[in-house]
C-alpha cells in the first residue's frame, strides 16, 4: 500500500492511499503511485532482496523534484580523543603555578597581532597570571581573569582561550561546544549534508539530525545518517532542495523541543496509515512462512 500526503494552497493536509503490486510487469501502470514505485524500485538497485522497501523512510516531491529518504547503517561517532584532550586543557581542578603559566604566557604570546581586542586580552591576562599566588588552579584563575574583565564571551577573551587551546598546556574555556569547522562534536549538533560513500563513479549524500542545544561532553551520543536518492534531476537536486529538507526536519512541535529525523509531515502520514489499519484490518502485513526464507 502506497500512502500520500499533500497540501493545499491553504496548508491544509490530504490523505490518499492506492494498493500497487510490486512486480515488474504491474509496475508499468500509468498513474502516479505506481511512476514513484518504479522509480524507487530501480534506485534501489537490490531487487532481490525482499525487506530493502523496509528501509525506505519515504519520498519527498517538490514541485516536479523528488528525493527518497532510506534508512542508512552508518552514524557520526564524536572524536573521542580530541574531546579527552580539550577538557583536560580547561580541568578547573589543573594545578598551576605562577612562574611556569607566565613562563608559558610569554613563550607562546604572538608576536605580530592584528587584532587589538585579542592582543589586550592576552596581555591582561598576563598580568592577572602574574599577580596570582604562587600555585593556583584553573577555576581561581578563570575568577580573577572575570574580575579583571576578562568576561569568556567577548570577542578578545574568547580568541585568547581559542589561542591557547591550540598552542599552550592550559585555557580557561573550551571550545568544544562551540560550532567551529574542526569541532569534534561535529555533526552531533544541527541538522547537516554530507557524502562518504560512491556508487558507480557517483557520491551519494546522506544527512544527519544532530541536537538544536548545546552538548553535554560527558554524554555518549551517536547520530544515525540516512541517505538521499534523487529520483529525478540527477544529484545536483539534493543540494537544491536540501534546505527546504532541513527547515521540515527543524521543527521543535513534533518530538518536544528537539528535531525531527525526517520531515515532520512522514509523522502525521505514519498515523493516518496507522488509523486506517484499524480501520481496515485487511490492510495490516502478516510475513507468511514462505517469506522467512
Amino acid at each position: 500500500m502506497v500512502t500520500k500526503l499533500a497540501f493545499t494552497m491553504t496548508m491544509g493536509l490530504v490523505f490518499s492511499k492506492k494498493q500497487v503490486v510490486l512486480k515488474a510487469d504491474h509496475l508499468k501502470t500509468d498513474d502516479e503511485y505506481t511512476r514513484i514505485c518504479d522509480k524507487v524500485f530501480k534506485v534501489l538497485g537490490s531487487k532481490k532482496q525482499k525487506y530493502i522497501w523496509d528501509r525506505v523512510d519515504c519520498v519527498v516531491q517538490f514541485g516536479t523534484k523528488q528525493i527518497m529518504i532510506q534508512q542508512f547503517a552508518r552514524t557520526t561517532m564524536p572524536d573521542g580523543e580530541q574531546i579527552k584532550k580539550q577538557l583536560e586543557l580547561c580541568n578547573p581542578n589543573k594545578i598551576l603555578s605562577r612562574k611556569n603559566a607566565g613562563q608559558e604566557l610569554e613563550r607562546v604570546r604572538p608576536i605580530d597581532a592584528d587584532d587589538e581586542a585579542f592582543m589586550t586580552a592576552f596581555k591582561q591576562l598576563q598580568s592577572v597570571v602574574a599577580e596570582s599566588p604562587s600555585t593556583f588552579n584553573l577555576k581561581d584563575l578563570d575568577q580573577a581573569a572575570r574580575d579583571a574583565g576578562l568576561n569568556p564571551r567577548q570577542p578578545g577573551m574568547r580568541q585568547v582561550n581559542q589561542f591557547l587551546e591550540a598552542k599552550a598546556s592550559f585555557t580557561l574555556k573550551s571550545t568544544l561546544q562551540r560550532n567551529l569547522p574542526d569541532s569534534p562534536l561535529l555533526g552531533l549538533k544541527w541538522i547537516g549534508l554530507t557524502r562518504i560513500e560512491e556508487w558507480n563513479g557517483y557520491s551519494i549524500a546522506q544527512y544527519f539530525v544532530g541536537a538544536n542545544q548545546s552538548l553535554k561532553p560527558d554524554i555518549a551520543r551517536a547520530v544515525t545518517l540516512r541517505r538521499l536518492l534523487p529520483l529525478s534531476y540527477g544529484d545536483k537536486v539534493v543540494d537544491e532542495v536540501f534546505p527546504e529538507l532541513a527547515a521540515m526536519m527543524s521543527v521543535e512541535f513534533v518530538r518536544n523541543g528537539q528535531y525531527t529525523v525526517v520531515p515532520f509531515p512522514v509523522k502525521y502520514l505514519r498515523e493516518y496509515w496507522l488509523a486506517e489499519q484499524r480501520e481496515h484490518p485487511e490492510y495490516r502485513w502478516k510475513r507468511l512462512p514462505s517469506d522467512r526464507s
